[in-house]
């Protein structure tokens, strides 16, 4: 149900400042003014007008040509105020897209051309908020919620309700974005507060589902359902079809929570429908893989293997759309980076005239200067000690105020690759679709981390006769240390998970223990030249389930494992008794032990729980007596909480360790996950 329940609205401002409306000219009637016109700001009006109809038209490549060409044109006129509007419109342009950074650059130009009568206006508040979702949209989120305070501040001055109500919408959606959820109801409130004031129907039927989402996340389901309600009753009476179906999207994931499955199954079916009627793509990929787990719980399993052909169909229309949205963006992104190049060769052009008029100027000066420079020498010779000494403090606070901004450029650049390594681990959600529950605890010990985790799925059918055939799905997921940790250890973990990635999508090895050994090879001949000890110690596991179908009928499904594993030795807790599973005593790298690792395999059991870890958890010192944790007092930790819900585990395993740890530092990177069959 991921579409339905994160279910978040940004606000966008439909109107701008100095737009230049002309909504009775047809494209053609434009395109044939546009022929015969001057170089002049009628020019430029009819040049953003053929862009506004464009984007109408949903054809964004021809309407940021438009827009592109209006604001040269603008540029080069010296008219600010069509200059603006021009790189406004732009910038929605690449933002509708999907271009989020050229979007940026558009903005901020828009921003240092906003005149001066302007800077506390509704506009500039709008410009701000522009640039606050963008920020949003790259996951820049400290960076989206300045800009969004900003214009909240401008809109508090003006008494703006309506801007009001938008930024504190927005607001909301980014603090949840953050993590931070009571920030975020509170903001959704003042938001609901203000729309019932203006009776804006359309935001708060859109608050009330995003309030409802937020207690779902916070597992109170009836405040949730309350909320929800509420929100479907507003959309109903407004014909929102679009919401309609969002909303009992969101009715069905409580229900199947809660296990009423047969109410979850009569909201998806409407749901189903809405989506069908609209051709709603994504609609119809997640409410056909929610009605197929419903059909899964219930035992229709005509049904759901039915309804899991429609989900993998609806999948693969969107990852065709994604691809063709990706080429669309790369080529806005080349344009972009062509047109800064060809700014910068201008700028360099009028950089060359002026540096070679101030060449000139040098040169007469230079005689003054040699004079000026004898008798400052002569000068500074007659200084006293007094003065020497006061020229060398300034001297060691200006070096001090280097290392300081040196210090500030290192921690940024830090911060930067721990984005990048982030963004480059698969989406944990994923886990959710496989397994009937997990969790992740991932503390790292610097703002990089050397731990990594690794998923990554494989489908493949086989038909075994005209009436018989088999659907395996493999789900790989790892859990590694890798050599280090902070920024050496944060580099071997994008170098391992690549290696990962190119063992199963390039080279089709499936075995867990013949990835492992690829690995190794790859890690040994790249890394290992001068007998470096540089790879990873970690658990690799296969989770196959297996479809039997007759006559296109669902007959049978088993779920068995195999895993590699290096040192670390997973753990498996099943009829409330604990076992540790074994694992091969040498490392994915350079080690003395060569042979190849071992494939440990095992069949598993519903409500079965895996637990994969690195040894973070167990080496941390603490306790009254500063002793590390261990393995042992590890496994009870985890065996004592295994009756509790999986979300419940990670909330009792973090508070443990910060206790255990007390005012002690960490010593290590800390990465464990746990997965219920």
């Amino acid at each position: 149900m991921k579409r339905f329940l994160p279910y978040l609205i940004i606000f966008l401002f439909i109107g701008k400042a100095y737009l230049v409306r002309s909504q009775s000219r047809t494209i053609d009637s434009l395109h044939k003014l546009l022929i015969n016109s001057k170089e002049d700001i009628s020019k430029v009006k009819i040049l953003n007008q053929l862009g506004k109809d464009y984007f109408a038209a949903v054809d964004y490549k021809k309407a940021i040509g438009y827009y592109n060409d209006a604001k040269k044109l603008s540029a080069s006129l010296n008219d600010t105020i069509y200059q603006l509007t021009s790189v406004t419109n732009l910038g929605d342009a690449y933002t509708a897209q999907g271009a989020y950074s050229a979007a940026l650059h558009c903005y901020f130009d828009a921003l240092d051309l906003m005149p001066e009568s302007k800077k506390n206006s509704p506009e500039l508040a709008r410009l701000l908020s522009f640039i606050s979702i963008s920020y949003w949209r790259e996951t820049e989120l400290l960076k989206a919620l300045e800009f969004q305070k900003k214009a909240l501040a401008i809109y508090l001055k003006l008494g703006d309700r309506k801007g009001l109500a938008k930024s504190y919408n927005n607001l909301g959606i980014i603090y949840r974005s953050l993590g931070n959820y009571g920030y975020t109801l509170d903001y959704y409130f003042k938001a609901v507060e203000i729309s019932k004031d203006m009776a804006d129907i359309k935001t708060l039927m859109n608050t009330y589902n995003n309030i409802g989402y937020i207690y779902y996340v916070l597992n109170k389901y009836e405040t949730a359902s309350k909320y929800f309600s509420t929100s479907l009753k507003m959309a109903e009476e407004e014909n929102d079809l679009a919401q309609v179906g969002i909303v009992l999207g969101n009715m069905g994931a409580i229900s199947f929570r809660t296990n009423d499955y047969k109410t979850a199954e009569a909201y998806l079916l409407r749901a189903l429908k809405i989506s069908q009627d609209l051709n709603d793509e994504a609609g119809l990929q997640d409410i056909n893989f929610d009605l197929y787990r419903v059909y899964q719980k219930t035992n229709k399993i005509e049904k759901a293997f039915l309804c899991y052909q429609e989900y993998i169909k609806a999948r693969d229309i969107l990852k065709n759309e994604e691809i063709e949205k990706e080429t669309q963006i790369g080529e806005i992104k080349h344009e972009f980076e062509k047109e800064k190049l060809e700014l910068k060769k201008d700028q360099e052009k009028r950089d060359a005239i002026s540096k070679s008029e101030k060449k000139r100027q040098q040169q007469v000066i230079y005689a003054v200067s040699v004079c000026l420079i004898i008798v400052i020498f002569l000068s500074i010779f007659l200084y006293n000690r007094f003065k020497i000494a006061k020229a060398q403090k300034i001297t060691i606070e200006h070096q001090k105020h280097l290392v300081d901004e040196k210090q500030k450029e290192i921690l940024d650049s830090i911060n930067y690759a721990k984005r990048i390594q982030e963004s480059l681990f698969d989406n944990f959600d994923s886990v959710h679709k496989f397994f009937s529950d997990a969790f992740i605890l991932n503390k790292p010990k610097d703002i990089v981390s050397g731990d990594f985790y690794w998923l990554n799925k494989k489908i493949m059918s086989k038909q075994i006769s005209e009436t018989e055939s088999i659907v395996n799905e493999l789900f790989f997921i790892a859990v590694c240390d890798s050599t280090g940790h902070g920024v050496p250890g944060g580099f071997m973990s994008l170098l391992n998970t690549a290696y990962l990635s190119e063992a199963v999508n390039e080279k089709n090895i499936y075995e867990p223990n013949k990835i492992f050994d690829y690995v190794r090879k790859r890690l040994i001949n790249t890394m290992s030249k001068n007998n470096q000890k540089d790879g990873f110690d970690g658990v690799l596991m296969c989770f196959h389930k297996s479809f039997s179908f007759k006559n296109k009928t669902l007959v049978n499904t088993e779920i068995k494992l195999s895993y590699a594993a290096a040192y670390n030795a997973p753990v498996l807790v099943t009829n409330n008794n604990l076992n540790d599973l074994a694992a091969n005593k040498m490392p994915v790298g350079y080690g003395e032990r060569k042979e190849d690792f071992t494939l440990f395999k095992y069949d598993l059991a519903k409500d079965d729980i895996i637990y994969i870890f690195t040894d973070g958890y167990a080496d941390q010192f603490g306790g009254p007596k500063g002793k590390k944790f261990m393995h042992k007092k590890q496994n009870s930790l985890f065996l004592s909480i295994s009756n509790l819900p999986m979300n419940e585990q990670a909330t009792a395993l973090n508070s443990n360790f910060t206790e255990w740890k007390g005012n002690l530092g960490q010593v290590d990177d800390v990465l464990v996950i746990g997965i219920k069959i």
